[in-house]
């Protein structure tokens, strides 16, 4: 199932023939709604730069185009 779902990942369309694999679970698609099931998480913002010692493991220095 893990190298099924990373081929389809990277866009091959495998086809896998096992009782195991599912059919259904391969494709990659987005979902049509995303909703953050925990309060305290709604107002997290991933790319706001973090403070003191974990500083220079911020993604906002990650993904700056400067």
């Amino acid at each position: 199932m893990l190298f099924a779902k990373l081929a389809w990942r990277n866009g091959y369309q495998v086809e896998v023939d096992s009782p195991w694999v599912p059919k259904d679970w391969l494709p990659i698609s987005p979902l049509e709604k995303y909703e953050d099931p925990w309060p305290f998480m709604q107002s997290f913002d991933i790319y706001q730069p973090f403070q003191g010692d974990y500083a220079p493991w911020t993604p906002v220095r990650l993904y700056r185009t400067e």
